[in-house]
């Protein structure tokens, strides 16, 4: 059996029960875009001028008829899960699980019926911000708030970020080698 060439697969899906309720998914792509389409939409985002300089893009993406803007990012670091200290639009703590390497806003009308968005993102109302940034180990920035693994590795004394913190006796928190200071001896 063969697969289908990219013009003769259907375009066409029922809805997400989410339609109607929330507008966005936010997390990897690879786990709402339906599986017989997902070739075609890897090739749409590879297609991308964006994509090998810069590690995302836009695919246009067409369901029902209609074309969606999926704004897709590279994960730093690749596959994991990116945790924040905030909720989504359904009040759920936020985890984006990544197995694709990709982080994406999702338009709902795009989300394949039986996704589960709960595992694996989140949901909006609202078209959310979403930006990877490469340094620091990785950081992904979602409606203007940092990921933990970012947050719970910041210097108490400068504020900068740094995976190797120590306690530091002469200051009393945990800081950066910068920041370190040895403690006065008395004499």
């Amino acid at each position: 059996m063969s697969i289908p060439a990219v013009a003769d697969r259907e375009a066409t899906h029922e809805y997400h029960e989410y339609v109607g309720v929330y507008d966005h998914y936010v997390g990897d792509p690879c786990y709402v875009i339906p599986n017989d389409r997902w070739s075609e939409f890897c090739e749409k985002l590879f297609a991308c001028e964006t994509y090998e300089k810069y590690g995302g893009g836009v695919v246009h993406w067409e369901v029902n008829g209609k074309t969606h803007q999926i704004g897709v990012q590279s994960s730093p670091g690749g596959d994991g899960t990116w945790s924040f200290d905030m909720q989504d639009d359904e009040g759920n703590d936020i985890e984006l699980c990544v197995d694709a390497g990709l982080l994406a806003d999702v338009p709902m009308e795009c989300v394949c019926p039986k996704a589960d968005v709960s595992d694996s993102g989140a949901v909006f109302h609202d078209e959310p911000s979403l930006e990877t940034f490469e340094q620091d180990g990785g950081i992904v920035e979602l409606n203007g708030q940092r990921n933990k693994e970012y947050l719970e590795n910041l210097c108490e004394e400068c504020g900068n970020h740094d995976f190797h913190l120590e306690f530091c006796e002469a200051t009393g928190s945990d800081v950066c080698w910068m920041c370190w200071q040895e403690e006065d001896e008395e004499e």
